[in-house]
């Protein structure tokens, strides 16, 4: 365990005798809840911890809470390159993994690695836009602390198929690790291995395959989170509902076994929301998180997810401008869940899928009325927007120009 950005006492608005309350609930061998709802709806209907829960949410939700600000932990980009870049790269001695400046080398190395599933349900599609079958795998770290930063992998034009020629790069990175230069250093070093002028020509025609933006709410249990996305719009018609319980690989909660307390919500398909605990997702990843549980804040995360690969593409020059929905989403106030039927408390716990919350809105809507509660929180569309500017313009200008970039920086210092 490299840092625990979840300890309790980075995060004052966290009431820690509640904390563990609500910390029992998760089961720390599994990383899971367990089954049972009884737990949870006893829980639910402790009015004292319902306000508390709401009022994380509505310091979040309503800009109340300056630490609540978007960020962004998954980019996936993809480019094509030259066979002439892809010698470059792949040269020994010169190439991506021979880092030269002293700066960058206190900062990062670059370590080929396995491929992993990369071309896993690879196509070629069609003639016109055959996708890259990717040969060599590079892992990107931070040298002072280990952390994974990014994953780079090369398409060599050796591939699969006899006539498959295309060459391409991928990188896979998570910005929010990028603090003190070290996502300057990863994309000057490719810049500096296949020159500027390629770089740039390259780069500005990159595609964005991947982008999650979102925020954390550090006191919040996932179970307390009900979002739903009430608009008219096709590309929300599918969610699922995921627990680390079920038996099967991709622990998708099916139709017929909703005995399971949701954990993860998925309200889109390709393009999405998620929310998810994001305690428990780190205690599954890295086990030394189970150690320190005690120290940890409860935390879930409310995620935009845009995987455009088979719909219309994003390019990185254009991202600032490709719209979150996260303002489309609605949170239902826990001051409501008091005033439930254990049986619909049941249903919002092991089955969150957005048309069977959105069926029971208007009965949600009658009781909360009935008791003088706003039973809906959303965000700002136009705070939204701004987050998203300031967060995605430094990014996008890092990778396109990351010497000009650096220059500016040390400038403004």
């Amino acid at each position: 365990m490299k840092s625990n950005i979840f300890d309790i006492h980075n995060h004052k608005q966290v009431n820690i005798k509640f904390n563990k309350i609500l910390g029992k609930l998760i089961n720390v061998e599994t990383a899971a809840y367990d089954t049972s709802t009884r737990p949870f709806i006893e829980i639910m209907r402790n009015k004292d911890i319902c306000q508390y829960q709401h009022k994380l949410l509505a310091a979040a939700f309503n800009h109340l809470d300056s630490s609540v600000q978007l960020d962004c932990d998954c980019l996936d980009l993809t480019t094509n390159l030259s066979k002439g870049d892809v010698r470059k790269l792949l040269n020994e001695d010169k190439g991506i993994t021979a880092i030269k400046t002293k700066q960058r080398q206190s900062l990062i190395s670059i370590m080929p690695t396995r491929l992993g599933a990369i071309n896993q349900g690879w196509c070629p599609r069609d003639g016109k836009n055959v996708c890259p079958w990717y040969t060599q795998a590079f892992s990107v770290a931070c040298n002072e602390t280990g952390d994974k930063l990014a994953t780079i992998h090369i398409a060599d034009g050796t591939g699969k198929e006899a006539d498959l020629t295309k060459t391409a790069l991928r990188i896979s990175c998570n910005p929010n690790r990028f603090g003190d230069f070290k996502g300057i250093a990863i994309f000057s070093q490719i810049q500096s291995v296949i020159g500027t002028r390629r770089y740039e020509q390259s780069f500005n025609n990159a595609n964005v395959t991947r982008v999650d933006i979102g925020f954390n709410i550090y006191g919040l249990l996932s179970a307390f989170a009900v979002g739903i996305i009430d608009i008219s719009d096709s590309k929300f018609r599918e969610s699922r509902i995921f627990s680390k319980l079920v038996d099967n690989t991709s622990g998708i909660i099916n139709e017929d076994e909703e005995k399971f307390i949701v954990e993860t919500v998925w309200l889109g398909d390709r393009i999405m929301i998620r929310v998810y605990d994001k305690t428990m997702e780190r205690m599954h990843k890295d086990s030394s998180y189970k150690s320190v549980y005690d120290t940890c804040s409860m935390t879930t995360r409310f995620e935009y997810q845009n995987c455009p690969y088979e719909g219309t593409s994003i390019k990185l020059t254009e991202i600032v401008r490709n719209p979150t929905t996260l303002a489309d989403l609605e949170v239902l106030n826990p001051m409501i869940f008091p005033r439930l039927s254990d049986k619909q408390l049941s249903l919002l716990l092991t089955n969150k899928r957005n048309h069977v919350v959105r069926k029971h809105k208007r009965k949600i809507n009658r009781i909360a009325e009935d008791n003088i509660i706003e039973p809906w929180l959303s965000l700002n569309r136009n705070w939204v927007r701004q987050e998203q500017t300031t967060l995605l313009i430094p990014i996008k200008k890092m990778i396109l120009s990351p010497k000009k970039f650096m220059k500016d920086i040390n400038h403004e210092d």
